[in-house]
């Protein structure tokens, strides 16, 4: 039977196959890989790979030396990482990632719950409250969250424990642990993933699935496309009233950093939570927006989604949303 591979494995190995094909070689030395970078993440190249592409890069190449006991051959790896940092830098002083997706506001957060809480029970309603809240608690990216399967749950089917999450890693982070705990509100997403489970009635193999026009979980269609969820995510966002501009589903990963830390959370739990590669990422691009967002807009109702450590509930910003 052919191994079925991880979405690491999947990326490292296109990786590797885009990397031979624009002049590569394998195995290579470190400063070879260096110069691939300096030239494929050149800022005038029109088919420039991004800062954050070279990193995956860097990773498959490292890993292939790894398996193939060619480490000190490769050598080591400073010269590339430091290039790669250079490249991040020009990409913000060039406004490169401008229009990169938003992350929502407390209010949005919340008046995204509150729609999600009043649609009516049916499968697919109870399979997309279930997916977008699971996104916003764990910060998982689209694939993170098509790929998920239910063996890598624990404590289900009890909507008054922790559910903790085991996964393998995905793009360049190892294993990712995560957990949820119920809250104390409606909008409680251990309840809403329970609740999906036993309506869907899944016991083994992939928690989301496609479903029909009419209705039916197609088990055997594989799993649900980034496009897929992006198209979910964006239908309920307009459905609560919600501005789309600059939202994706890549908004709830940054979402959920930047109103974890402004509810209170510490940045190393956030990055664990969310299987961020490093705590440095988080400093460098959720923190100070976090920090701004305590001082312009009332963060206390974050609690009603269990993000941030807040223990006060403003009933009357829950009455105004809903």
């Amino acid at each position: 039977m052919e191994k079925v591979l991880t979405s690491s494995e999947k990326q490292y190995k296109s990786c590797l196959t885009n990397f031979l094909a624009k002049g590569g070689t394998l195995p290579c030395k470190a400063r070879q890989l260096s110069l691939f970078v300096s030239e494929y993440g050149d800022i005038k190249r029109e088919d420039r790979l991004k800062a954050s592409s070279l990193n995956v890069y860097l990773s498959a190449v490292r890993r292939w030396h790894i398996q193939n006991q060619l480490v000190s051959y490769f050598g080591d790896d400073r010269l590339v990482r430091e290039e790669i940092e250079r490249l991040k830098v020009l990409e913000r002083q060039c406004y490169i990632e401008k229009d990169k997706s938003r992350f929502m506001q407390p209010e949005e957060a919340i008046r995204l719950y509150a729609h999600l809480a009043k649609l009516n029970p049916t499968l697919r309603n109870c399979r997309d409250r279930a997916m977008i809240a699971l996104a916003l608690r764990t910060g998982y990216r689209q694939g993170m969250i098509s790929d998920l399967r239910y063996d890598w749950f624990n404590n289900l089917h009890n909507n008054e424990a922790r559910i903790t999450i085991d996964r393998p890693g995905f793009k360049t982070h190892p294993d990712i642990h995560s957990k949820l705990d119920p809250v104390t509100s409606e909008y409680c997403a251990v309840t809403w993933i329970n609740q999906y489970l036993e309506m869907a009635e899944i016991r083994s193999g992939l928690v989301f699935h496609p479903i029909t026009a009419s209705g039916e979980l197609v088990r055997d269609a594989g799993k649900i496309s980034n496009k897929g969820v992006n198209t979910i995510f964006i239908r309920h966002c307009k459905g609560a009233g919600i501005d789309t501009h600059k939202l994706s589903a890549h908004s709830l990963r940054s979402t959920f950093a930047v109103l974890s830390i402004a509810g209170g959370s510490d940045a190393t739990a956030v990055a664990a939570q969310g299987g961020w590669t490093s705590v440095d990422t988080i400093y460098k691009n959720y923190v100070q927006a976090a920090l701004a967002l305590r001082t312009k807009a009332d963060t206390t109702g974050l609690s009603y989604l269990g993000l941030g450590e807040s223990k006060h509930i403003d009933a009357h910003l829950h009455h105004r949303l809903i």
